[in-house]
């Protein structure tokens, strides 16, 4: 099913509260989940040294493209990488409340999974709008 771009724009709907959605593996088994699963996930501040040291992250966390997020039953783990993060497309009209927009990459789902101070580490998509943009809808000339 599509779902939309979250645009600086619109980054006013984004609350901090997301959806994961992935195949990765289910609690710390090596094994990746038979069905797609998802779980609810809100945004972990002030994650830096965190995810520094977690990661082995060189250059630390960059804020304007990148943010941490962690579950409080379920989270995500191996193999969600490259997964979306999602938020509710905002609107209250029914025929738009099963619609998403795409807030976040998942870069690295989390180490521990469902360890409550394991945040997952995210690519934010709002960052890279243009550049999405330009390859996916090249200008004709």
């Amino acid at each position: 099913q599509p779902a939309c771009i979250l645009t600086p724009s619109r980054t006013v709907y984004n609350k901090g509260e997301f959806w994961a959605v992935g195949w990765g593996a289910v609690a710390n088994s090596t094994d990746m989940s038979s069905r797609l699963r998802r779980a609810q996930l809100t945004e972990f501040v002030n994650c830096g040294p965190i995810v520094s040291t977690a990661y082995s992250l060189i250059r630390g966390l960059k804020d304007r493209t990148q943010f941490c997020a962690h579950g409080a039953i379920k989270d995500t783990c191996k193999g969600d990488s490259g997964g979306p993060l999602l938020i509710t497309f905002p609107s209250q009209e029914e025929k738009y409340k099963c619609l998403y927009m795409v807030a976040g990459i998942i870069s690295k789902g989390q180490i521990d999974c469902g360890k409550q101070d394991s945040p997952s580490l995210n690519t934010n998509v709002t960052a890279f709008v243009r550049f999405i943009e330009l390859h996916v809808w090249p200008s004709k000339k």
